[in-house]
Formats: structure tokens, sequence, C-alpha cells
């Protein structure tokens, strides 16, 4: 690679990173139960953890109960997704995954904007994820667990079913 061209690969990959994670991001509030919230913030996703998270093993995005007072800790998410950015190798990807599972959270998806693919996976009463679904490119994924949602990897981030309601 050359000098000249390597902010343009840089921008291209930001782009794509962008564009997953806005695309799953939008698709989780539009689908999001009233008593859950999605959310990105650092410090926000620690307090639901109840811990403060190395950035190695915090997910991109969880979904998590809403408190219902200021005075209790918000409950652990219900899903957490890790949008991969290139650099995340495996064993990283496997600490992220590892973390979760440790504190809980019932549901986990891993998108790779590059490929594109997008892999669920389900906690299983041994405290392991187990793989639910794996699609790629413009294969629907739908899930009813933890709550219902579509998400088509491939479709503009603002495109809605025109049958919801907002």
């Amino acid at each position: 690679m050359t000098e000249t061209n390597a902010p343009f690969v840089d921008d291209e990959v930001s782009t794509r990173y962008k564009q997953a994670f806005l695309l799953v991001f939008t698709r989780l509030v539009w689908a999001c139960p009233a008593e859950l919230y999605t959310l990105e913030d650092l410090e926000r996703i620690e307090l639901h953890f109840n811990a403060k998270l190395d950035p190695e093993v915090r997910p991109s995005i969880v979904v998590a109960p809403i408190p219902a007072d200021s005075h209790v800790p918000p409950g652990i998410p219900v899903l957490a997704v890790d949008v991969l950015y290139p650099g995340d190798d495996l064993p990283a990807q496997e600490a992220r995954k590892r973390c979760c599972a440790r504190f809980g959270v019932g549901s986990y998806w891993v998108v790779d904007p590059f490929e594109p693919s997008l892999t669920a996976f389900e906690l299983d009463d041994k405290g392991q994820y187990r793989t639910t679904a794996r699609v790629s490119r413009d294969e629907p994924f739908e899930t009813t667990s933890p709550f219902p949602a579509r998400v088509v990897l491939t479709e503009p981030v603002w495109s809605r079913d025109e049958e919801d309601d907002c």
C-alpha cells in the first residue's frame, strides 16, 4: 500500500464499520420493547455490567433493562453486539464473548461488516454460548430472542418496513 492511498483505505474501512454499526443499532432501537433500551456509550454500558471494562472486551452495542429508579443499579444486558473492526483478531473476539457470558448476557451477536455476516449466539444452561443462526449478505436475520427483531445487513441504514408504526 502506498502512502497516498492509505487514507482512502482507512476511510473505506471506517465507513463500512460505521454503516454496519448504525444499521444494527437502528434496527435494535426500532425493535426494542418499552422496558429495554439500546445503548453504545461506554460509561452506560459499564453501569449495566457493574464493572470497569477493558475497552478490548467491551461490546459495541448492548440492549438492557431501563432502570426503574435512578438509585437502583441497572440490570444486566439481554443482548450484546460485537461489530468487528479490522484488526480484531479471534482471541479479542473470544475475550469479548467470554466476558458477556460471564456476566450472564443471554444473547450475543457478532457482526462482520466486511464479509458482511451476522452470527447469533444464545447462552445455554452451562453458561456457554451456542450458535443459533448465521446469515450473510442479503439474507434476513430474524429472531424472537431476546425480543423480535429483523436485520438485513445489505439494507440501507434508514430503510424501514412500511407496515411499522413509526
